[in-house]
């Protein structure tokens, strides 16, 4: 039998509500019959993140070679299992679903194929056609070999996967920056790639104009050939062979065939070298441009990598922010504490009970506002969350143990989650902000501690400049108004009838 693997669309009727049917209750691997023939299977399911995941770090590796390698290796042939995986993932998604544009599943055979042709077919085709198999056969004109090395070159279309799978991992701060970083790398080695390719072809043309000279002039007849005519330009590879003691030679036999030179593990640090430093806008000079190829190169490597640098190193300081703005708000939030504590003169034993709940909650919330992720959701999924919440509640006190699912779900949304200070402790910070208005009040001198702390939770400090008005004639009174400092002037018809200072107390 075939079946449907399936995630469950987050819009589920009322009917399905009353039934019990609640999205919870499902998960992304559920087996749904599927009449047609055909198996499907989601983007979630494991096997198929699985295959995913090794098709994206094969991209990766796969765009670091350069150039393309001239005979088959253990390394060819585990390129070839590569390309095999590649198509076997081809194959795959011709059964995978999407979602579509309203939000839905798409679970119709020939929508999936069409959407899959219309997308991303052509691409993952190009790039998964075992290109190796040139190697097998020996090419006598060394540039029809260069030219289907150079086929290879379409396997960066597998970049198109990593373009594909980045949304999944750009939320994760860590995992940005260390994408950005293989970015950078990856781009100063095609670029070193380029600068040694021209470096081979100065050689090269050196050797030509050489030849020639020596077929003009009949001067040498040996097999090899060494050249340093100080009249023709020297690339940056020449001077690299002659600093290493390692002079290119070329035969009379084989015009195409270099002889000699540094060994290529260093001159490819070299080139690396040279990129890296000018990318990083550094340029020590010591590996420097002299033809006029290079020269050209090195002008548009210099924009691409202020572009780049730009790009990648500003973007950085924004992860990094971003990634210590837990640790950044953490530490304003014990700097207001601690700056409040100091402005309103808070008494030292109500300070340390202040600073030891503020960093104690600190350590299990970590900063997270839960009401402001709860307003995110919808009612029911935010029901959900508050049973989760309240679970130790609800499962250690025997008054919850008959209640039904759907009562806790409702006792659940309602019950409070304290902010930085609880009712006890809000309410001693308020008696000791208001203690003015408690002290120089005779209203208040015969209330019990439990009235002043349940007052002081309700009364509001207000600051009025100079000239502010707090009422106009006419206006309904709405509050009982202390005068803590300073003084008020009741004005009537232009004139001063009144002044409230200092102990004074009425209504407006």
């Amino acid at each position: 039998m075939n079946f449907l693997w399936q995630i469950l669309s987050t819009e589920q009727s009322q009917s399905q509500k009353a039934m019990g049917r609640n999205l919870d209750t499902f998960t992304k691997s559920e087996l749904y019959p599927l009449m047609n023939g055909d198996f499907f299977q989601t983007r979630e399911h494991p096997p198929r993140g699985a295959i995913d995941s090794v098709a994206l770090m094969d991209s990766i590796v796969d765009t670091r070679e350069h150039p393309p390698r001239g005979a088959i290796d253990s390394v060819a042939l585990m390129d070839s299992i590569v390309d095999v995986i590649f198509f076997a993932d081809i194959l795959l998604n011709f059964h995978t679903t999407f979602v579509g544009p309203g939000g839905e599943v798409v679970i119709e055979p020939a929508i999936i194929r069409c959407n899959y042709f219309k997308s991303w077919f052509l691409i993952d085709l190009l790039s998964c056609l075992p290109y190796d198999i040139f190697y097998m056969f020996k090419h006598d004109d060394e540039r029809i070999g260069s030219l289907l090395s150079a086929l290879k070159v379409v396997r960066l279309l597998r970049l198109g996967r990593v373009a594909r799978k980045l949304d999944n991992y750009l939320e994760y701060g860590a995992a940005t920056l260390l994408l950005l970083l293989c970015a950078y790398v990856l781009v100063a080695h095609w670029l070193a790639c380029i600068w040694f390719s021209i470096g081979e072809y100065e050689v090269r043309l050196r050797e030509a104009r050489s030849m020639k000279r020596v077929a003009e002039n009949a001067l040498i007849t040996a097999e090899l050939f060494q050249f340093s005519d100080p009249s023709l330009p020297e690339g940056w590879l020449l001077k690299l062979s002659k600093d290493l003691s390692s002079p290119y030679n070329f035969t009379f036999t084989d015009r195409y065939k270099l002889v000699g030179g540094p060994p290529r593990t260093s001159a490819y640090i070299s080139s690396l070298y040279f990129t890296m430093s000018c990318m990083s806008t550094v340029g020590f000079g010591n590996i420097a441009s002299t033809t006029d190829n290079e020269k050209l190169f090195g002008v548009c490597m210099m924009i691409i990598s202020a572009l780049l640098y730009a790009a990648i190193f500003g973007h950085m300081t924004t992860i990094i922010q971003q990634m210590t703005s837990a640790t950044v708000r953490y530490h304003d939030m014990i700097s207001n504490v601690r700056e409040f504590i100091k402005l309103q003169e808070v008494p030292k034993e109500l300070a340390e009970r202040v600073m030891d709940y503020v960093v104690s909650t600190w350590a299990m919330t970590k900063g997270i506002d839960t009401n402001k992720v709860l307003g995110y959701c919808p009612k029911d999924m935010k029901a959900d969350i508050c049973v989760h919440l309240n679970r130790k509640v609800f499962n250690e006190h025997a008054c919850f143990r008959l209640a039904s699912d759907g009562c806790l779900r409702q006792l659940a949304i309602h019950l409070e989650v304290l902010g930085y200070c609880p009712k006890d402790m809000k309410a001693d910070i308020c008696v000791h902000l208001n203690r003015k208005v408690f002290n120089e009040h005779a209203c208040f001198r015969l209330a019990s501690d439990g009235c002043l702390r349940q007052l002081a939770i309700h009364l509001e400090s207000n600051h009025a400049a100079p000239g502010d008005l707090l009422y106009h004639t006419g206006e309904s009174v709405d509050a009982l108004w202390f005068v803590v400092s300073g003084s008020l002037e009741v004005i009537q018809d232009e004139e001063v009838v009144a002044i409230l200072g200092l102990h004074s107390f009425t209504t407006f």
